[in-house]
């Protein structure tokens, strides 16, 4: 796929999300509805992108979409509901990766804007990438169904889609998740993600008025 139809392609996703949730009037795109030039830092290597997708299967030059945001934010939810329709219209055509925005102390304690229960639904979030990667976006759209209590309902999310719950829950309790998420919030810093949600299509981050949305960020 040549890079003007994959551009293409990004644009005319980024044009269905937005119709969504966040709509169009609310986060609208520059330039007749074409993504913006790269910015600084939106640009992520190879090494510093995620390398588990959230869809089961993706085509050849499916395009890349990268949501960073926090487990208990509302917007970052409704960005992850809008984003459960652009799933179900291009299915192995989008290849969509959620990253969390939070800070890791030099002690190593993690913590994130709304707090410690949003750190433990992060990690619950990035161990279902880790151990069902092709169901983790339903796993974390189960958890939106109650975000207050994304610290306590992954287990019971994972059990009602047939996902290796007791797998997940060590992970999310343990070192594993806290070495997952950690490796998350780098990836997030590393792409100048602080606003809860950032969105990055094909490398370029998206740079839309943001009048009419609120956005959480970490400081």
């Amino acid at each position: 796929m040549n890079s003007e139809h994959r551009y293409s392609k990004g644009a005319t996703i980024l044009g269905f999300f937005l119709s969504f949730g966040v709509g169009a009037a609310a986060m609208r795109l520059t330039d007749g509805h074409k993504l913006s030039a790269p910015q600084g830092g939106a640009q992520a290597t190879a090494e510093q992108r995620p390398t588990t997708s959230l869809a089961s299967t993706t085509k050849p030059g499916a395009v890349r979409a990268d949501l960073y945001v926090m487990s208990q934010c509302p917007f970052g939810v409704q960005a992850e509901t809008a984003f459960k329709e652009v799933v179900a219209k291009f299915g192995d055509e989008l290849d969509l990766h959620v990253e969390f925005i939070g800070n890791a102390a030099p002690t190593g304690e993690l913590s994130s804007l709304h707090g410690p229960n949003e750190v433990k639904g992060d990690s619950y979030q990035v161990c279902a990438a880790r151990y069902a990667p092709a169901k983790s976006f339903d796993f974390i759209l189960c958890q939106n169904e109650n975000s207050k209590e994304v610290a306590t309902n992954g287990e019971a999310c994972a059990k009602r889609l047939g996902l290796p719950a007791d797998k997940i829950t060590a992970c999310a309790e343990g070192p594993e998740g806290k070495e997952l998420l950690k490796a998350s919030f780098k990836r997030a810093q590393q792409a100048g993600a602080q606003g809860s949600p950032t969105m990055i299509f094909e490398g370029n981050k998206y740079e839309g008025s943001r009048k009419s949305i609120d956005l959480d960020r970490k400081s």
